[in-house]
């Protein structure tokens, strides 16, 4: 009588590969709280693109609340960093952000290339993908001109809308209103208002709202 004995082999689950994602201004104006939506991968930002929230900060309408948010994020990330040195990136979410603070050697993209921020951006994404040959490099952008350059370049590329990223819920849509001066005195002071007063508008609960005056609204 012949006795087989069978092994059952139980390998590893392999390792997952994390993804790096090389993101764009126009994703964080779009929606700040992307930051937190890329899963356990990696992201990079490009220091021109902090450099364009500080610059839109300030802006008003959505823009400019966006970009703050976005900077609120990354400042409270920072903040919790148990160490000064955040070369080697921070948590965001269950993510690790890099900022990329490389020179930008314009001279490795063609000669039509002007050196400005979107160029730079691309430039990031060249360097992540020259770097980390084993891992995929997605360049997140809603700018189609950036996206189609590059393409143009062997970047991979994705719309922010379109892509397969893990999302968080939807935002609420921000309810910007325009009314008197005297009524914004009033929410100042007693830090609440009667709605009637302000807008007929239909709002939902919790809608955040923005009032202002004056005739720069947006």
């Amino acid at each position: 009588m012949i006795f087989y004995k069978r092994f059952f082999h139980n390998p590893q689950k392999e390792a997952v590969v994390q993804k790096i994602f090389v993101l764009d201004t126009s994703v964080l104006i779009h929606n700040p709280t992307s930051l937190l939506s890329f899963g356990k991968n990696i992201i990079v930002l490009p220091v021109g693109v902090l450099e364009e929230l500080d610059g839109l900060k300030k802006a008003l309408g959505e823009k400019g609340f966006n970009a703050r948010i976005a900077l609120k994020i990354l400042d409270d990330a920072i903040s919790n960093h148990p160490s000064h040195d955040i070369s080697t990136g921070i948590k965001v979410g269950e993510s690790t952000l890099i900022f990329d603070t490389t020179h930008n050697d314009f001279e490795f993209l063609p000669k039509e290339f002007s050196e400005n921020t979107d160029n730079s951006i691309i430039l990031s994404a060249l360097r992540m993908k020259q770097k980390n040959n084993k891992r995929r490099v997605i360049l997140i952008s809603k700018d189609i001109s950036l996206r189609v350059k590059a393409k143009a370049l062997g970047i991979e590329i994705e719309d922010y809308k379109s892509n397969k990223i893990k999302q968080l819920p939807q935002q609420r849509t921000i309810a910007f209103i325009l009314t008197s001066e005297e009524i914004l005195k009033q929410v100042y002071i007693f830090q609440s208002i009667d709605k009637s007063k302000v807008t007929d508008k239909e709002l939902k609960p919790n809608q955040p709202v923005i009032l202002r005056s004056g005739p720069n609204f947006f």
